[in-house]
């Protein structure tokens, strides 16, 4: 499979979906939902979280603050990005 170019994971917060699964949890349960809808949830993170993982194993990490580049303005690094990608 094709990986796709991220920026690190250092440079900015992590994307993992934990954050919204205890939110929607605790609104399903402040509503007293049914037990199918429970059911529909699960189904639902753990189709998110599959595709969370799969879409983490086929990213390539960019620091974009590389100490190598220091005399680089920011518009530079981006440059310099851009063109890897084209080779």
């Amino acid at each position: 499979m094709k990986t796709k170019k991220v920026i690190s994971r250092k440079n900015e917060p992590t994307k993992f979906p934990i954050t919204l699964g205890i939110v929607l949890y605790l609104l399903l349960k402040g509503f007293n939902i049914p037990s199918w809808g429970w059911g529909i949830y699960a189904t639902l993170m753990v189709l998110l979280i599959i595709g969370t993982i799969i879409s983490m194993s086929q990213e390539k990490e960019i620091d974009l603050f590389n100490k190598d580049d220091d005399k680089l303005t920011f518009d530079e690094r981006i440059e310099k990005l851009r063109n890897e990608k084209t080779k």
